[in-house]
């Protein structure tokens, strides 16, 4: 189901089935008909990136009937995206008229499909989309209003994409910050430009940054006065590679004239982190979909496609009932928690019985559920479990991985746990969802400071002792 329309095809096994005829239904046929009559030459560039990667699917097929799975190429990435980006938007809000005639003409397609990719990207991370009114001429627009669900801010977006041969960043960016803006300004740049290796990823976005802070500090002597916003610039390189496999993305976010947000903007404890994500919360929040969901999914419902198309036992699923082993015989028992051990590759779960009684139970873990595991530990037992597996980046992850714990924790027991405290009397007139903050806080920036000293440590030759019992 796209919006209100329904899709459906006997061949279809996975969700990139789909995607691979997509394209065709939002182009349509007349279009369809008008490129091929064209020459060869003349021809719309989805028409040769379909027709590559006809080729390169076709190549990779097995003819055993069996789901395969290859790797992704630049075509395959700029053709399956594109595809995933139209569905998105049209599902949720559909590709506004303009949009799709500037995506048929092959002079303006790439600008078109970044606003489509921007469009699907805000969409993804759960903001709800009102574009503007393309039929109004009597004042700029900006290409959509983009509305945080959780806070309620809304943000005019403008999407512009840099071409190689003829602009640089911060010619678009220029461009994008003279738009008339309805609400605080979001510029989306994409740099388009290859990165073959992450090295050469870094010093592209390196150049990007160069190029908007050179753009803000001459703003600032000139005395232009250009409006503040939010920076996000992009570069996804898959749409150079062609054939190969060997590309790097990367995305960096940062503030025009919004001096605490910044990218390099140093932080000195994880209460100065955390209250500026509370201050720019829906950008936090975007950027935190970006990586998370920065793959497309390969089934319709979103199962993890290792898991998905196995074959064997069922997945353990933690509320769920299994036949397990006890003492010699077999009993019914309900899985409540359960642990991944990689290296030994098993899983440890604990089962209650009918009966009442606990016990653990071991099973092995298969290669594909290793995979899936990797990708996502966090939800692999169907639950939320937070820190399975996953690395902690910064204070604030321990902090959000900590909080739910101690927000159920006593006032009183938190202040046992800060005994000592020497701003004790202080903590004494704090709510327990305040004190549940500052514990938190303060535990985090013990843990992170432990592990820098630690790191810094190993790094000089120097480890620190193991611990003795």
């Amino acid at each position: 189901m796209v919006g209100d329309r329904l899709y459906h095809s006997s061949k279809w096994k996975t969700f990139h089935d789909f995607l691979w005829q997509y394209p065709g239904y939002v182009f349509g046929d007349e279009w369809i008909k008008a490129e091929t009559a064209k020459p060869v030459k003349e021809r719309h560039p989805v028409f040769h990136l379909r027709q590559r990667v006809g080729a390169f699917l076709k190549s990779q097929q097995k003819g055993t009937g069996e789901i395969n799975s290859a790797p992704m190429n630049g075509d395959a990435e700029a053709y399956f995206r594109l595809a995933y980006h139209l569905y998105l938007v049209n599902h949720n809000c559909r590709i506004p008229g303009d949009v799709l005639r500037r995506l048929r003409d092959k002079k303006l397609y790439h600008g078109a499909a970044h606003e489509i990719y921007v469009t699907a990207t805000f969409l993804k991370a759960g903001f709800k989309v009102t574009h503007e009114n393309e039929r109004d001429s009597t004042r700029s627009h900006c290409e959509f209003t983009a509305e945080h669900k959780a806070t309620g801010k809304k943000f005019s977006v403008e999407a512009k994409a840099r071409t190689v041969e003829t602009t640089r960043m911060r010619d678009r960016l220029t461009e994008a910050l003279l738009k008339k803006a309805d609400h605080p300004l979001i510029a989306w740049i994409a740099i388009n430009a290859p990165a073959a290796n992450w090295q050469a990823a870094m010093d592209v976005l390196k150049d990007a940054m160069k190029e908007l802070r050179d753009r803000e500090a001459r703003a600032v002597t000139e005395g232009q006065s250009f409006q503040p916003a939010y920076v996000i610039v992009s570069n996804n390189p898959h749409l150079f590679a062609g054939d190969s496999t060997d590309y790097v993305s990367s995305l960096f976010a940062d503030g025009f004239k919004i001096p605490d947000f910044k990218l390099d903007q140093p932080f000195y404890s994880t209460r100065e982190m955390r209250l500026t994500r509370e201050k720019h919360r829906a950008m936090y929040d975007l950027l935190s979909s970006i990586r998370t969901h920065a793959q497309i999914p390969t089934t319709f419902d979103g199962e993890d496609p290792d898991l998905a198309y196995r074959s064997g036992p069922p997945r353990m699923e933690i509320g769920q009932m299994y036949e397990v082993p006890d003492e010699g015989r077999t009993v019914n028992a309900t899985l409540e928690d359960a642990t991944v051990n990689v290296p030994e590759k098993r899983v440890y779960g604990i089962y209650r019985t009918v009966e009442g009684s606990r016990i653990i139970v071991t099973n092995p873990l298969t290669d594909a559920e290793k995979a899936a595991y990797a990708r996502h530990p966090d939800t692999f037992f169907q639950v939320l479990k937070r820190g399975g597996g996953r690395k902690m980046r910064d204070p604030l992850d321990f902090y959000d991985s900590s909080r739910p714990i101690y927000g159920q924790t006593s006032k009183e027991k938190l202040l046992e746990f800060m005994k000592g405290a020497s701003d004790m009397e202080y903590l004494k007139t704090l709510s327990q969802a305040e004190l549940a903050d500052v514990f938190c806080e303060r535990l985090a920036d013990s843990i992170y400071r432990k592990e820098q000293i630690a790191k810094e440590a190993i790094l000089s030759g120097n480890p620190p002792p193991h611990p003795t019992t």
